[in-house]
């Protein structure tokens, strides 16, 4: 039967994390081949070196030590996200978790320090944000109205056309706003010039244009104002999201409605 020492060496020696052993005079006393791989020492280069070699900056150095040092029985675990530094200068974003190691008879022998590499997590976020930025940067310069509502039918985006397309409902267009809350709001402040005058005929309008949304087909001319009308085109994306594209078609539509009536 494996032994609990066994077990414990085993786990230090083989996690993907580096593991980092200081005692009570602030001196790291073992090191893991991850801590030595991250670091860019070797384990007989760190063994011996104080932890605040490690720190980028001083001041979080000071601030950790302040937390953890003197070593007391009843110490509590640090956790928080600073940057650390390799041998050669480099500095990466990492979340630093330190624990005390107790003895047999209870008292605190000294501190384990669990190292995380954030790097890809940051790199990930900040991909992220740039395609965001991208987005937003092309939504801004094209003229028709883009929306997008989740899978709850709330307000997850839409760029600045459509907000103009829909200048009386702007103000209930908040992130996280509903589509039925939004487009009330604008029935009641006459948004929706064919949406009638009666409550009784609000209330019809507004069933047949949840309708569409929720299940929509062939674009539609919607009138927004007396003398503006849009293209109203809505899809439902395979994971559910609400897609939504309007085109101002006001000249089209008066120039037919004149045709007609001539």
């Amino acid at each position: 039967m494996l032994s609990p020492e066994y077990l414990l060496k085993a786990l230090y020696e083989t996690l993907p994390d580096p593991v980092l052993i200081v005692n009570e005079h602030r001196v790291i006393v073992a090191a893991n081949s991850a801590a030595a791989e991250k670091f860019g020492y070797s384990i007989a280069e760190l063994t011996g070196m104080e932890p605040s070699a490690l720190y980028e900056s001083i001041q979080d150095a000071r601030e950790v030590g302040e937390a953890l040092y003197p070593i007391r029985d009843d110490i509590k675990s640090l956790h928080r996200r600073l940057s650390l530094k390799r041998k050669d200068g480099s500095v990466f974003p990492s979340e630093l978790t330190v624990s005390r190691l107790g003895s047999p008879d209870g008292k605190t022998v000294g501190l384990v320090a669990l190292v995380r590499d954030l790097s890809e997590i940051y790199q990930a976020q900040e991909e992220r944000l740039r395609a965001e930025a991208i987005l937003n940067t092309a939504l801004a310069s094209i003229s028709e109205g883009f929306v997008v509502y989740d899978d709850q039918d709330r307000l997850v985006l839409c760029n600045d056309a459509y907000r103009e397309i829909y200048s009386i409902s702007n103000p209930a267009m908040k992130i996280g706003a509903t589509f039925e809350s939004i487009i009330r709001y604008g029935v009641e402040r006459g948004q929706y010039p064919d949406a009638g005058d009666t409550a009784e005929e609000h209330e019809a309008w507004i069933a047949r244009r949840l309708e569409r949304h929720r299940n929509p087909g062939a674009p539609y001319v919607q009138l927004v104002q007396p003398n503006r009308s849009l293209l109203v085109e809505e899809h439902v994306t395979d994971d559910n999201l609400h897609v939504g594209v309007r085109t101002d078609v006001s000249v089209l539509s008066e120039a037919k409605n004149e045709a007609e009536r001539l």
